[in-house]
């Protein structure tokens, strides 16, 4: 068990290491033109948002673009609440009715197909943006002419440990992103904040092959589309490009929906993001399993320590370099009781997110359906 916990580590950190200069060596984004000509459309997939979609909305339409280039559509997935009739007290958004389907890669669809926009850029409805996101993506668009756009998501007002953790988690996830798309380890992104062309969109036939599946309406599209375009799938690291939206209030939500999450690993066709995802697994559940050998035998307290500090140090330098960009140092200091908990959070959420249901906007979602249930 050793041995096989030091293999484990050593490629771990070398993993982490690579994430690191990867997010390191992409240069934040600045406007490079104040003349944007790109007509977009923002595409918001909503059900069941009447507490959020009102703030989401405000900030879309105040933004630093063209008003005659920016396009709104929310697509109303079957929402049981006043979210429509909110989305309908703005004058510049277009409200769609999803009829006949139900879920999010459906209502995305539905919106791209009356999309009247060069460029879709998508988010979700318990979402805000600063007033430059838009002119930045768009911006950053026009220069290197991408198919797609991954760009940062970051969760804002937390106060509770929980939510503390999940800022801490999420910025390595950003970091993950930046790096994996830059030296095309895996395909990395999150539909709070992406955005496609809608020729690419349809070159791929949307989420044809993968509509089967109940998420991925963000990594799987991206791996689709990578392969059609490898070198026009980018990542948008700009300060002003920056979505929030709020932590999960309590571990039975956030394990919802990182379950959610796992679920779709199953269906990756890439191997590289297959084998980061195994290392990083194997990697959490051996440290456990060092520490169930520690407690029968004194001689493994030294390997289990000498591990844990590796992994903590890399993990550490990696977090120092992202939450750095999001302003989140400040948490840094619970990190190590943190660390802790992201072990055993990934060991756990590594195993039961493959086979395990989960709850979404009030609907029961199988792990092996696509079928959804109202709960």
């Amino acid at each position: 068990m050793i041995w096989l916990l030091s293999i484990l580590i050593f490629f771990y950190g070398v993993l982490v290491l690579t994430y690191i200069f990867g997010w390191v060596s992409t240069p934040n984004y600045v406007i490079q033109n104040s003349t944007s000509t790109t007509k977009v459309t923002v595409l918001i997939p909503a059900r069941n948002e009447e507490e959020n979609v009102n703030e989401c909305l405000a900030a879309i339409t105040n933004q630093n673009y063209p008003k005659e280039l920016i396009e709104v559509i929310v697509v109303n997935d079957n929402s049981t609440d006043n979210t429509t009739a909110i989305a309908n007290g703005f004058a510049n958004v277009k409200v769609l009715q999803l009829q006949g389907s139900e879920g999010k890669k459906a209502a995305i669809t539905y919106g791209v197909q009356q999309a009247l926009g060069e460029l879709i850029v998508t988010t979700d409805a318990d979402c805000v943006m600063g007033e430059n996101w838009l002119a930045t993506l768009v911006s950053y668009y026009e220069l290197n002419n991408c198919k797609m756009i991954a760009a940062p998501v970051m969760f804002h007002k937390e106060k509770s440990f929980l939510e503390k953790f999940q800022v801490l988690d999420f910025a390595g996830m950003m970091g993950v992103t930046a790096a994996s798309i830059k030296y095309n380890l895996s395909s990395m992104c999150n539909g709070a904040n992406l955005a496609y062309t809608k020729v690419a969109f349809m070159e791929v036939n949307g989420f044809e092959g993968i509509d089967n599946v109940p998420t991925g309406d963000d990594l799987l599209l991206m791996e689709k589309i990578k392969k059609l375009h490898p070198k026009s799938v980018k990542f948008l690291k700009s300060k002003e490009a920056i979505v929030y939206t709020k932590a999960q209030p309590n571990f039975k939500a956030l394990e919802n929906q990182r379950v959610r999450w796992t679920s779709k690993a199953k269906h990756y066709s890439d191997w590289k993001i297959k084998a980061i995802l195994l290392l990083v697994l194997a990697t959490n559940i051996a440290l456990y399993g060092m520490l169930i050998l520690s407690i029968f035998n004194a001689a493994n307290w030294m390997p289990l320590l000498s591990a844990f500090i590796i992994k903590s140090m890399v993990d550490f330098a990696f977090l120092w370099v992202t939450t750095g960009f999001f302003n989140k140092r400040k948490w840094l200091w619970l990190f190590l009781p943190m660390q802790f908990l992201h072990i055993y959070y990934i060991a756990y959420i590594g195993i039961i997110g493959n086979f395990k249901s989960y709850n979404w906007k009030g609907r029961k979602v199988s792990n092996e359906r696509t079928k959804y249930s109202n709960t």
